[in-house]
């Protein structure tokens, strides 16, 4: 997500859920990169040139 285009504070007061992780009903909803995250193309490059699998985790890509 660009800089421009996140939430700026202040935020509304929110209570907390009683089910960890559950973001459905805060304001603003948590950008967690399911939508907004773009993938290094030279990476995507060198997998489809290669044959290649690619594990996208937390750290390092595996290859």
């Amino acid at each position: 997500m660009p800089h421009s285009s996140r939430p700026e504070p202040p935020f509304p007061n929110q209570q907390q859920s009683k089910t960890p992780g559950e973001t459905r009903a805060m304001n603003p909803v948590p950008d967690h990169g399911e939508e907004s995250h773009h993938p290094n193309p030279s990476l995507l490059a060198y997998a489809s040139t290669n044959g290649a699998t690619i594990a996208m985790t937390g750290g390092s890509p595996i290859i």
